[in-house]
């Protein structure tokens, strides 16, 4: 076959299955190619790479489960957005204001990291005060 893109009926008769097989297959690779940013067309796919995902066994591109996500309780630095939602959903300035108030801003490059254990000591020493 010399054709740029590959439809159904290209798909079932290279890898001789049924059309409703080669069907499933198509709209697979289609959507694994616009979840990964690539202009699609309707009931068409890219011979090159169409004969990559072949040459796999069809494997590649598959969605990775995503990567547990740590609890903020148990990191030691936050970024500003893990921070203002940590501290109760506060907004950026006045996370801002605060951790530079009570010395818990670390710099890190162009970065600016908050230490949650320094913001957990001030607020036990604000609770404990009262």
């Amino acid at each position: 076959m010399d054709k740029v893109m590959y439809n159904v009926g290209d798909i079932a008769e290279d890898l001789s299955i049924p059309q409703e097989e080669a069907e499933k297959l198509l709209k697979g690779l289609s959507a694994r190619m616009e979840n990964a940013g690539h202009l699609t067309i309707r009931g068409m796919v890219p011979r090159t790479y169409y004969e990559k995902q072949k040459e796999a066994g069809f494997l590649l591109d598959k969605p990775e489960e995503p990567a547990a996500r740590t609890p903020l309780n148990e990191k030691r630095l936050l970024s500003l957005e893990e921070f203002c939602e940590y501290a109760g959903g506060i907004g950026i300035c006045t996370a801002r204001k605060h951790i530079r108030k009570i010395g818990a801003e670390i710099r890190i490059g162009g970065r600016c990291l908050v230490d949650r254990v320094k913001f957990d000591h001030w607020c036990d020493s604000c609770h404990s005060q009262k």
